[in-house]
């Protein structure tokens, strides 16, 4: 993580309004609580369980609240609790794909299937003064139900974080280019996978889920971190730029991509952000950016993404 604060170098960032979205989210809830501690920004979450919900918010500190519901497309579904709660979804396990490999069918045995309601994202009242600049999705297999209805968000938000199905893991799940298509189609370009869970196939006994990482093994899903395009400054509001240098600063170690969203701001009115965090990033870091990450080039014609990518 980048070692200076980016508000010492640029004081005019806003707080993010952090959205959280999981079958299991509210006990997630002290990850996110270096955004109360080092005033980043709000979080609202959602759980399917109540109970849940009312004990984060009673233990979290300000400005962390979840709210109970289980975020989809509107429909009524199913949520298999599976053994290990990792793999609770609302869609089943494939127990043939599951069965391939060591431990992963006991981790994904359903153990019960609770008949719920879903909400849509786009239709949900958030707090007064909430928005969302910092989209987190975290509900193994139903990631595109949740992005196809999350309405005005995806249009406001900076990043997405989001879950990624890499193997058939469930049964009638939208596979990931869905989650890609749903994204590139809101302006949104892939950042970087991280965090890719894998498990051995059966063939070679005694690794478990998850350990497979030592030396490969089949990925199950990963952490993807997708970004507006940067790449045209004119793009997106001020707004948007700024949140995006906040959130890759602090959120996703992402120096050089909070740089070149300073300078896309700079460019829509005049400001120099970009040459104050440059210089905070050397004395801190005594390393300097390329010059490429520190600037941006206003278009001259509307151009596509195929366009801009072989500079044409």
């Amino acid at each position: 993580m980048t070692s200076f604060a980016i508000r010492d170098a640029v004081d005019d960032l806003p707080r993010l309004a952090v959205i959280d979205v999981g079958v299991l989210g509210a006990a997630q809830w002290i990850h996110w609580r270096f955004l109360s501690e080092r005033a980043i920004g709000t979080l609202t979450g959602f759980d399917p369980d109540p109970g849940a919900c009312a004990r984060c918010n009673m233990q979290a500190p300000p400005g962390i609240a979840y709210l109970p519901g289980l975020v989809a497309d509107g429909n009524p579904v199913r949520l298999h609790r599976t053994r290990d709660p990792r793999y609770t979804s609302v869609f089943r396990p494939n127990t043939a794909f599951a069965s391939a490999f060591e431990g992963l069918a006991e981790a994904c045995q359903v153990e019960r299937v609770e008949r719920l309601d879903s909400i849509r994202l786009a239709d949900v009242s958030l707090p007064v003064g909430a928005g969302c600049d910092y989209l987190r999705v975290d509900v193994r297999g139903a990631e595109a139900l949740v992005l196809e209805n999350a309405g005005g968000h995806l249009a406001t938000a900076a990043v997405v974080h989001t879950t990624a199905a890499m193997a058939p893991l469930y049964e009638e799940a939208p596979a990931f280019d869905r989650v890609d298509a749903v994204l590139g189609s809101c302006g949104f370009i892939m950042h970087r996978f991280f965090d890719g869970v894998s498990a051995s196939l059966a063939s070679l006994p005694g690794l478990a889920v998850a350990q497979a990482e030592s030396y490969g093994g089949q990925l199950l899903w990963s952490e993807a971190i997708y970004v507006k395009d940067y790449t045209d400054p004119c793009s997106q509001p001020l707004s948007v730029w700024l949140s995006l240098a906040l959130a890759a600063h602090e959120m996703i170690d992402a120096p050089d991509l909070a740089c070149r969203a300073l300078a896309n701001a700079d460019i829509l009115d005049g400001g120099e952000r970009a040459a104050r965090y440059l210089d905070s990033y050397i004395a801190a870091s005594g390393v300097a950016f390329p010059a490429a990450a520190t600037t941006a080039v206003v278009p001259t014609r509307a151009r596509g993404w195929l366009a801009r990518l072989l500079g044409r």
